[in-house]
């Protein structure tokens, strides 16, 4: 059985399929996404074979991820630091230059997130285990991923990475040789790292997932499909999704028109199409419909074919998958289990811390009772000897008092006896009067001035008591405080001591980085070189191919006096076709139907190839050469292509045709000619390809 990469009938049908892929790729790619299929076979609601391994990157824990096109490795560099508040996993990530920078930063913001709401593990995971638990100690990750290439969505690889990674990943234990109450400066030399190593207890393992929404216009329905395919998708928006046990946790979009998709041809109706392929050719139309209902036939019975194979393929994944189902219930029954397990263990622990914290409280309180009985003591007692103080205090003044009621009584009794004398000496009494009232007011005044002077003793006394306490409280205070500085100081010093050797280690780290960056720019140096000498040899074939141009169009002009003589030929050859009664109509027809359309096209080409020529040999040192190069490229490339379909096809009308004998030498050469020309043909378009090979090698060197 012949292989069916050899038909001609199988070239001319992927040759059609091509053709209707480049001129409308959305409704090309319609076709498979209404069927529930993707290009290559794979239903929609399946991924592209995602594979990894582990340990295979360096560090203590690493991974290697393949998806479709895209590699993408990890690798995690453990340290051990104290306990802080900030992360202890950071992320470090290395991209290519077709990634965007944006893409890079949304993921490692994803990525922090997760680790800040322990979607992987809980933060105390991290803790060393250690033989005996002096210090609290944690591990620190550094995790470096490295992006070689893509196809599709970036996160969906990188998170399968990290999670690759840290299932790997393997701490060992440790043993500190320190005292509890030991306050200096912790030193490396304390630690030693055990042969004892564990894995990492997960919480959950995160993956991610990213669709594309496409609106297909057949039904107006939308189809969701696994944005692992770049091409042929210019107007559908990709976003992710990351999943994991508990449900979803963050929904967000990455990967945006301009970086995710291939450059959008231009779109053309079918019957536009259809009619400017017809005008190219110069084909008859009820032969070019024919020949593409072959086609669409042929097409139809091998996507047939090709849905049949993938009914099969769908039902044994289905029931690879039920399988799959089955052992995920399993998994999910155990973990339950397991999760009541350590949910209980979590109970019986907090009721222990609970009952802990209760008794620390209750001994708090008895002390905050017994310091509030004894300030209570000290203050009944300053108000007795303060009561009693008030109460001579009072008795004093009442005897002052009786005294001064029993002068004012003896007073009274001497202005009785003077009111009989008011009558004989009324100045004289009210003299005595007001005399005796200033004396009231002077002994008043004493004694209100004597009893302020003694509350102002009592007082000062109470306030120098109140200020020596304070003096005393303050000094012992301010010593205190010395003792604190000091010990601050000794650890202040320790610090800066261990700090001056973590800057000689970095030193010497980056001493060591530079010898390698010297060595990198070295080799950098003899890749610019090696891409110089081959710059050379590509002026060297540029001037090559300009000595084929003038040797082709030597040939050309020769062809052309060969095409001349060979006229001369026909017309000879209708004059015996004359000769044996072939009407001049018949003549005609078979010369416009056979000749005229393969000399205008080869006129056409020769004409395009020539101005190519030209037009590099006048500009190629002139700026914007290449752009102009780029431009002019392409449609001379589909001119060529057209002319070789249509010398294919005229072959096939001349295999097909019933010719009579008399035109068997005749038909020769017009093969004959047809050959030439595609001989010429394929050296064009190869030295057309040779020169945008020639631009883009410069390119390149010059982007180096």
């Amino acid at each position: 059985m012949t292989d069916s990469s050899d038909d001609p009938v199988s070239k001319r049908v992927l040759a059609s399929v091509e053709i209707f892929k480049l001129c409308d790729s959305l409704a090309y790619f319609d076709r498979f996404l209404s069927k529930g299929i993707y290009e290559d076979g794979r239903p929609i609601d399946s991924f592209t074979k995602l594979t990894f391994k582990r340990g295979t990157c360096g560090g203590a824990g690493s991974g290697l991820v393949r998806q479709g096109g895209g590699t993408v490795f990890c690798s995690i560099h453990p340290s051990i630091c104290m306990n802080h508040d900030g992360p202890l996993i950071i992320f470090e990530i290395d991209k290519p230059d077709e990634i965007d920078q944006a893409v890079v930063n949304k993921i490692k913001d994803i990525l922090d997130e997760m680790v800040e709401k322990s979607q992987f593990f809980a933060r105390e995971t991290l803790a060393c285990r250690q033989v005996e638990k002096v210090i609290e100690l944690f591990w620190e990750l550094t995790i470096r991923i490295q992006i070689l290439n893509m196809d599709g969505s970036v996160l969906d690889a990188v998170l399968c990475a990290v999670v690759t990674a840290l299932t790997d990943l393997q701490l060992p234990c440790l043993k500190v040789s320190r005292q509890e109450d030991d306050e200096s400066e912790f030193e490396e030399k304390q630690i030693q790292i055990l042969e004892q190593k564990h894995h990492i207890d997960f919480t959950s393992y995160p993956v991610a997932a990213t669709f594309a929404v496409r609106k297909m216009p057949s039904d107006n329905k939308c189809k969701c499909y696994s944005a692992s395919s770049k091409r042929g998708f210019q107007d559908n928006r990709p976003f992710t999704q990351s999943t994991d046990r508990n449900g979803p946790i963050r929904v967000c979009s990455l990967i945006h028109k301009a970086n995710s998709f291939h450059s959008t041809h231009s779109i053309l109706p079918i019957p536009i199409l259809s009619q400017l392929l017809r005008n190219k050719l110069n084909m008859v139309p009820e032969v070019q419909d024919a020949r593409i209902r072959a086609m669409q036939e042929a097409d139809e019975r091998a996507q047939k074919e090709y849905e049949e194979e993938m009914r099969k393929l769908r039902e044994e994944s289905e029931r690879v998958m039920r399988g799959l189902a089955q052992e995920g219930e399993q998994m999910r029954i155990q973990h339950e289990l397991d999760m009541t397990e350590l949910e209980n263990k979590r109970k019986i622990e907090q009721r222990a811390w609970e009952d802990e914290q209760l008794k620390i409280l209750n001994a708090f309180m008895q002390k905050m009772v017994e310091t509030k009985r004894q300030v209570l003591k000290l203050q009944q007692e300053a108000n007795n000897r303060q009561e009693e103080f008030f109460k001579r205090e009072r008795a004093r003044n009442e005897e002052e008092l009786r005294r001064q009621q029993q002068e004012n009584e003896r007073l009274c009794r001497e202005n009785k006896e003077m009111a009989r004398q008011r009558e004989e000496s009324k100045r004289a009494q009210e003299i005595e009067d007001r005399k005796h009232e200033e004396n009231m007011k002077k002994l008043e005044e004493e004694a209100k001035k004597e009893r302020e002077r003694k509350d102002r003793e009592y007082k000062k006394q109470l306030e120098e008591e109140n200020e020596k306490r304070r003096q005393e409280y303050e000094a012992r205070r301010a010593k205190m405080n010395e003792e604190a500085k000091k010990r601050e100081e000794e650890r202040q010093k320790k610090h800066k001591e261990h700090m001056a050797k973590l800057e000689k280690e970095r030193e010497q780290r980056r001493i060591k980085h530079q010898k390698l960056m010297d060595e990198f720019a070295r080799m950098e140096e003899e890749y610019l070189k090696r891409r110089r000498e081959r710059a050379r040899l590509g002026e060297e074939e540029r001037r090559q191919f300009e000595e084929d141009i003038r040797q082709m169009r030597e040939e050309r002009m020769r062809k052309q006096a060969a095409y001349e003589e060979y006229l001369r030929d026909m017309n000879q050859t209708i004059a015996t076709m004359l000769a044996i009664q072939k009407s001049d109509q018949m003549m005609q027809t078979e010369y416009n139907k056979l000749c005229i359309p393969l000399d205008r096209v080869v006129s056409s080409i020769n004409s395009d190839a020539g101005l190519l020529i030209n037009w590099i040999s006048r500009y190629s040192g002139t700026a914007g050469f290449e752009d102009q190069l780029l431009k002019m490229r392409n449609p001379l490339m589909h001119s060529i292509e057209l002319f070789k379909a249509h010398v294919y096809s005229f072959f096939d009308s001349i295999d097909n045709a019933p010719i009579p004998p008399a035109y068997r030498n005749w038909i020769t050469d017009v093969t004959n000619n047809g050959l030439v020309a595609l001989t010429a043909t394929d050296l064009l378009l190869n030295a057309v390809r040779d020169v945008q090979d020639t631009f883009e090698t410069r390119v390149f060197i010059v982007n180096l």
